[in-house]
């Protein structure tokens, strides 16, 4: 009777972390990841936005929820994506510590990379405003 009583709480533990996995890269109307790696340890650092608003950190092959960001803030990121007109930005100059913001949607991906170099002042713009959304 105890095994019974154990398994019907671990059963529904173990889908439901896997399901939060499954949510980071089901195919949405839209998913910004961004991130960084390289360096001296070549770790890399990884966050998905999806278009409902939650952020979550991927590692390795693991996601784990960050937080729930609100209506304006997530309206400002698309605005921000529109306005610098991230979609037709060709950038890719990795460096010793590369950056990266990518934009996926059921249309069309861009992804966008550099190293600290300064090139182009719109895309580390963005960058910044995603990873202070982390900051909250």
């Amino acid at each position: 009777m105890r095994k019974i009583i154990l398994l019907s709480f671990i059963l529904p533990l173990f889908f439901a972390c896997s399901t939060s996995k499954n949510m980071v890269y089901k195919q949405t109307s839209s998913q910004i990841f961004f991130g960084n790696y390289g360096g001296f340890t070549n770790v890399k650092l990884e966050y998905v936005l999806n278009d409902d608003g939650n952020i979550f950190k991927i590692e390795k092959d693991s996601t784990f929820f960050i937080k729930k960001i609100n209506r304006e803030q997530l309206k400002d990121i698309q605005n921000s994506i529109d306005e610098d007109e991230f979609r037709k930005t060709q950038v890719n100059t990795p460096g010793n510590i590369t950056y990266f913001v990518r934009l996926k949607t059921k249309e069309f991906e861009n992804r966008v990379i550099w190293s600290d170099n300064g090139l182009n002042k719109p895309v580390e713009i963005l960058y910044n405003k995603l990873f202070d959304l982390l900051k909250d």
